[in-house]
């Protein structure tokens, strides 16, 4: 019994306590104001709203931007994290604006709610330009009359003094979940633990460990919130957004803000979806808001936190990626911790709503129970492999060429031995029913309100057709791509032998113009040339390829076609695909190039302690990256050579990824980003190769993988 008590205890009670004690720490040493008030103003603008630890100093990094609506009252509420207490807000005012009203002002956290009395807060905290022209204790009227124009209200240390009966109730809230979880994972290894003494005590094992990485998977998960931050959400995450927060408010899947907006079918659907179903949890928080509040205003950095959904169950299936290929759990939190560093904890996947990072762990899991179905016979993680690959495809559209091929291919190789074809068809049509279920709803939502069943729209043609024009680039264009996107050491040597860029390279008549997109002095008729749909008058590639999609969408636009940005889309997509076929060895070869440029895609703000200079950080970053990706190649030959399917199976959803995307994109550094955690992966188990400690895991056998 003494035995049993222990293995609870260690098992379940010892890493729920280190979650608690977690959250506990977390809450002293972390800071959390709550700002609540009414904005009132007579013109259109915005409110800038800033926070900082020193009394003088404050930062245009963190601010919040709050639109103004002329002649109505809006509500806004947010929040602010700070590891250090905060000492004071401030609020800018637009330059223009006037008849500012605000009332019911309140600083909120865990332990108090507090209405500030405005006559006393406005009374000396009011810039030169800007006039208190009236205040009640609620409500006072402000009047602009100059060039800045702002508000500072100090915050009293003792705003954020600790009630300890509170924190430790709330670390309790905390501890319970995590024990009734932690036991249920112990007594599941209990129960099915084999008969046999040997395999008992390896139940019992791995069921400790995976206890252990549940715990820390949860902490990694709450220092990536410290990395989250009020930044505005831009570019295809903002339509990301669009789509959520149409779901949101309107039941409508749509990326169109406006009042009434017509279902479209541009992004895949399941990142927005979770983002709405979290929205909709936490509808009594949020209050009434509207589209820009999580763009850019109040509540972006409440919305980013559905990322921590994405990152804990990401980190939890490399995991079990890497301890299942290596049979060594220190490998698997090696693995973890090494993901966290160079993929969760990093602000360019985290701290947006770009797919990266629900993909990433997606394409994890899909790892995962792709070597589970090798190793148990069970039919229903074939099924949910199956669900799992069409969920991925939901989420980037491209895997819908690649996994429901690949996989079904390597399982039907190694799922069973020789001579029972019959149950090695009948698995791989599982795992394809499956995936074809989990497709079918919103395959025939868009074959019943677009007439197209495709999983999005819009894009996919334009891609092929942006991909093939590339191939046109000149020998000086492909110097330029190797440098562009080239690790810091390719482009110190490219300066010192004359590849790199001079002065007016990327200008009109510049031998990089065609490949610029930022500004230049031709950026401005590129832009008309491309809304007017002329691509005869455009430089540069992108807006070229924009221009095509405009000219074709007016020609539909001219017969009446109910759908002209979808036929625009399918023809430039024939288009696109004729010239590569056509062009073959062309495109071949300047796959080179593209594969270069997506493969260093490793994220350089990485929060790596201790390391100050640029130079080396930078460079530590590409050495990471070129070793995870020769890693990937060497298990992918390795695995090919000793048939060893498993492993290879850790690898081949980046190797399928690498090759899809380079051969059908202009393949931008973020699309290999979900493979980055494989990478990783692979990185740590050739070093568990090569280290001796894991020389038996490559020499395995498939048929020592059966169970």
């Amino acid at each position: 019994m003494s035995m049993r008590i222990r293995a609870f205890f260690l098992k379940a009670v010892l890493p729920s306590l280190v979650v608690s004690l977690f959250y506990l720490f977390s809450h002293l040493l972390g800071h959390t104001l709550g700002i609540q008030f009414e904005l009132f103003s007579e013109k259109s603008g915005a409110v800038s709203i800033h926070h900082t630890v020193r009394s003088d100093q404050f930062s245009g990094k963190d601010v919040i931007v709050v639109k103004t609506y002329p002649n109505r009252w809006r509500s806004v509420r947010f929040q602010v994290f700070s590891l250090a207490s905060i000492k004071a807000i401030r609020m800018g005012l637009s330059k223009g604006s006037s008849g500012i009203k605000i009332r019911n002002f309140r600083l909120i956290n865990e332990r108090q709610n507090r209405q500030l009395n405005l006559t006393d807060e406005l009374a000396h905290t009011a810039s030169h330009d800007l006039t208190v022209t009236s205040a009640g204790e609620e409500e006072a009227l402000l009047t602009v009359n100059g060039s800045d124009p702002y508000i500072t209200l100090p915050i009293e240390k003792k705003f954020f003094s600790y009630a300890w009966s509170e924190i430790l109730s709330n670390v309790f809230a905390v501890f319970l979940p995590c024990l009734v979880l932690f036991a249920a994972i112990h007594l599941w290894f209990e129960i099915r633990k084999p008969t046999t003494t040997e395999g008992s005590a390896a139940s019992r094992f791995r069921g400790g460990w995976l206890s252990a990485s549940i715990a820390i998977c949860l902490i990694l998960t709450g220092l990536s919130a410290y990395r989250i931050s009020t930044t505005p959400i831009r570019g295809d995450a903002s339509e990301n957004l669009a789509i959520a927060f149409n779901l949101y408010k309107n039941d409508t899947f749509s990326h169109l803000i406006e009042e009434n907006p017509s279902p479209t079918n541009f992004r895949e659907p399941i990142p927005p979806l979770v983002t709405a179903i979290y929205l909709t949890m936490l509808d009594g928080y949020f209050g009434d808001f509207e589209y820009h509040d999580l763009l850019e205003g109040s509540l972006t950095y409440s919305v980013k936190l559905v990322n921590l959904f994405w990152i804990f169950w990401g980190l939890l299936a490399v995991f079990l990626v890497a301890e299942m290929a290596s049979k060594s759990p220190s490998v698997g939190l090696a693995s973890v911790f090494l993901s966290h560093v160079f993929f969760f904890n990093c602000p360019l996947w985290i701290d947006t709503l770009y797919t990266e990072l629900p993909a990433a762990a997606l394409l994890a899991w899909v790892a995962y129970l792709s070597m589970l179905s090798i190793t148990h016979k069970s039919r229903v993680i074939k099924v949910l492999l199956g669900l799992l690959v069409g969920l991925l495809i939901l989420t980037k559209g491209i895997f819908l060429y690649a996994f429901a091929f690949i996989i079904s291919v390597l399982i039907l190789l190694s799922m069973q031995p020789r001579g029972q074809a019959r149950e090695r068809l009948l698995g791989v049509a599982m795992i394809a029913i499956a995936c074809v279920v989990s497709l079918a709803p919103w395959a025939w939502r868009n074959h019943t309100v677009l007439g197209s069943p495709t999983v999005s729209t819009m894009r996919g043609g334009g891609v092929i057709y942006y991909r093939s024009m590339l191939n046109e680039m000149n020998g000086d264009e492909v110097k330029g791509t190797y440098y562009l996107n080239g690790p810091y050491l390719y482009r110190l040597i490219a300066d010192r032998i004359g590849w790199g860029p001079v002065r007016g390279d990327f200008d009109l008549g510049g031998r990089w113009a065609r490949l610029n997109i930022g500004p230049s002095r031709f950026q401005e008729s590129d832009r008309v040339a491309r809304l007017g749909g002329h691509p005869e008058a455009t430089i540069s590639f992108h807006q070229k390829a924009s221009a095509v999609f405009v000219e074709k969408i007016n020609r539909y636009k001219e017969i009446n076609e109910k759908t002209p940005e979808l036929m625009a889309d399918k023809e430039m997509g024939r288009e696109g695909m004729h010239s590569i076929l056509t062009h073959l060895d062309r495109h071949l070869m300047m796959s080179i190039p593209f594969f270069w440029q997506g493969f260093w895609s490793f994220a350089h703000d990485a929060g790596i302690p201790f390391l100050t200079s640029r130079v080396a950080f930078e460079n530590l970053i590409n050495f990471v990256n070129a070793i995870a990706g020769i890693s990937v190649l060497y298990l992918f030959t390795a695995g090919i050579r000793r048939k060893n399917w498993s492993q290879l199976l850790v690898v081949v959803p980046v190797v399928v990824t690498w090759v899809f995307y380079t051969a059908v994109s202009q393949n931008l550094p973020r699309f290999f980003a979900p493979t980055h955690p494989l990478m990783l992966v692979a990185l740590v188990l050739m070093v568990h190769r090569f280290s001796g400690a894991g020389n038996y895991f490559l020499e395995r056998s498939h048929a020592q993988y059966k169970s």
